[in-house]
Parts: structure tokens; sequence; C-alpha cells
């Protein structure tokens, strides 16, 4: 794939949902993506306006695992525009069929990696930094009375920046590298490895975020009863702020059972976070 088209492919998928609509769904936006492919395949108006109309049929995936489909397919029009006319159907054909697998594998992929998975990896990270730098900000009398460090309005700052950025960039850098190699397994490999689905390993990756995840759960719960427990005088307290912890997991899980996105939640966090702070003071 031509590097220019890869960078014009790349920046346009992040699109893709813009023109989303009820009737053909992300069409819209695919042939927005595939249009800099196309004008320079296609000298012809009258042959570029036709298989502009092929490419408004619909189109519906993972946005972050459609440069897979981005990547065959632009090999596959390059491969229908030098075919004679007497195979040109019969490709099309296969174009059209090689986008309805590939768009429900990496639907299929994607929706449980990046929607069910990696956003609430990408909460349980903010908040165990929020954890971090909200007890690192703090100081403990002998007395049990809770003081904040001198420059409260900087600790603040980081207290929301540092875990917020934090989730940003844990799940875009994944979500990016995947836009990015997308397109260039997408394009390379043939259909007996899925068109370069098969090359990573989604399974393994799925497990070991799970697992991750969970191991981070724990380190949370962990740190939180630590710390708290550390501050406190007597046992009294110690079992009340595990109850508090225990209370406040379950809720985060209700909630996310019940629809609650891991934006929602972590802003659910830092509001709880306030007012807690408010009471304490």
């Amino acid at each position: 794939m031509d590097r220019n088209i890869r960078y014009k492919i790349f920046f346009r998928s992040l699109f893709l949902k813009a023109g989303w609509n009820f009737k053909k769904f992300q069409n819209i936006g695919f042939l927005f993506v595939m249009l800099p492919t196309l004008r320079k395949i296609y000298k012809d108006d009258k042959k570029l306006k036709a298989v502009i109309k092929r490419n408004l049929e619909i189109f519906n995936t993972n946005p972050i695992m459609s440069s897979f489909a981005f990547g065959v397919l632009t090999r596959l029009e390059e491969e229908i525009s030098k075919s004679e006319k007497k195979n040109v159907e019969e490709i099309e054909e296969h174009w059209r069929l090689t986008k309805e697998a590939i768009t429900t594998a990496s639907a299929s992929i994607g929706d449980n990696l990046f929607l069910a998975i990696l956003k609430d990896f990408s909460l349980v990270v903010a908040v165990f930094l929020s954890l971090i730098v909200s007890f690192k900000s703090l100081t403990y009398t002998h007395a049990g009375f809770l003081y904040f460090v001198d420059e409260i309005e900087v600790v603040n700052s980081l207290t929301l920046l540092i875990p917020a950025i934090a989730m940003l960039l844990t799940y875009n850098i994944a979500t990016l590298m995947i836009r990015w190699n997308g397109l260039k397994f997408g394009y390379n490999c043939t259909r007996f490895s899925c068109y370069g689905l098969r090359i990573i390993n989604w399974e393994r990756i799925i497990r070991n975020t799970k697992i991750a995840g969970l191991i981070l759960v724990g380190l949370c719960v962990t740190y939180w009863w630590f710390n708290t427990s550390a501050m406190s005088v007597n046992i009294s307290d110690v079992i009340v702020t595990s109850i508090e912890a225990i209370a406040f997991i379950t809720l985060a899980i209700v909630l996310k059972k019940k629809g609650f996105s891991a934006i929602q939640l972590y802003i659910l966090c830092i509001l709880v976070a306030c007012v807690l702070s408010f009471i304490v003071l």
C-alpha cells in the first residue's frame, strides 16, 4: 500500500461514524475513507461514479477494527481496476463477500475487546492512579487528623489530570496501533489468514487483559484498605473503611451492568471523592 494513501485512510478512518445512518449504517464514512484510493485508481469519471455507487452499499463494523477491511478492500479495488471486463463482475462479487465476512469478524472481535474490556481496564488504571496520587498528597497526624500538603491546588489538579490522561493513553495508544497496523495486515495478507486477523492472537489478548484488570482491582482495594487503615486509631475505623470500599466496588459493578460506561463511572468516582473530601473537611 502506498504510504501516502495509508496515511489518508488512517486519518479518515477516525471519522468513520461521522456519517452514520439507520439505512446503511457506516456507508458514508466508508466511502469517505476509501475515496482517496478510488480517485487514485480510477481516472475515468464515469467509471469512478459507478465504483462510488458500489462503495455506498451497507457497511457496519467496529470502527477500530475497520482498518483490516480497508486494507483488504483497497487491494481488491486495485485488482478490479486491472482485471478484464469479463472478470469484473466476478471480482466485484468477491469484493462484496469479503467485505461482509471481514466486517462481521472484526465487529465481533472489536466489540468484545475494545468496548467490553479495554474501556473498563482503562477505568481501573485511572482509579488506581487516583488512589496513589490522592494518598501521596495527604499527610496524617498521630492523632488521626487529616491534613493536606501546602500546595493543595497543584495536588488537586494532579489528582484529576494524571489518572484521566493515563486512562486516555491506555485506551487510545492500543486502538491507534490496531488501526495503523490493521491496514498493513489487511492489505498484505491473504484469505487464509482471514486477511490479517489471525496474525494477532485476540483470545490471548482478551484473556490477559481481563486478568490484568482483576489484578489491578485487587491492588486498588488493597492499597485503599492499607492506607486508610494506617491512619485509623481503632479497629472500628478499619471495619467502616473496609465496608465503604466493598460497597463502592459493588455499586460500580451494579452500575456497569445497568449500562454505565467507563467514563461515566470515572466521573462518578471523582464526584464521590469530592463529596467525601468536603465531609472530611
